[in-house]
């Protein structure tokens, strides 16, 4: 939980900026509400953009395609490099195991694969290391001395 919480900050702050340079009205509002509304995966992000599109293509046509351009750079930087990172530190775990778990999991079960992927993946390398990794390398327990 407080992984996804640190990459709905980092969302707010990557779009809020992005749109505040673009020159959207409302940039720091709309911002917000996308790192509030990225707490809830794919849908949030979704209802964010198309919102924010609407209010700079009030000002512009050309603003809206900048602002559109600028979700999708989001939300490439977020997939590829955020997530696995923050998540990745949260629980452990190597941000290459955390995407490729999320992408398994959004693959074979869709947004709740996606959901528990994380968790499941650091479940599973928990249970190799205790049962497997430790048992073939007793080189890896720590043995407590008096």
């Amino acid at each position: 939980m407080r992984g996804q919480l640190l990459v709905s900050v980092a969302v707010a702050i990557i779009l809020g900026t992005g749109l505040t340079l673009l020159g959207v009205k409302y940039s720091l509002i709309l911002g917000l509400i996308a790192g509030l509304m990225n707490i809830v995966p794919f849908v949030g992000s979704i209802i964010t953009c198309v919102f924010s599109i609407v209010v700079a293509a009030n000002q512009s046509p050309m603003l809206g395609l900048a602002t559109f351009a600028l979700f999708a750079f989001e939300q490439w930087v977020e997939s590829n490099f955020i997530v696995p990172h923050l998540l990745g530190k949260n629980v452990d775990l190597h941000p290459l195991v955390v995407l490729f778990s999320l992408l398994i999991g959004g693959t074979l079960l869709g947004l709740p694969g996606a959901v528990i992927a994380v968790p499941f993946a650091s479940a599973l390398l928990f249970i190799a290391r205790e049962f497997y990794w430790k048992p073939i390398n007793p080189d890896l327990i720590v043995n407590e001395q008096p």
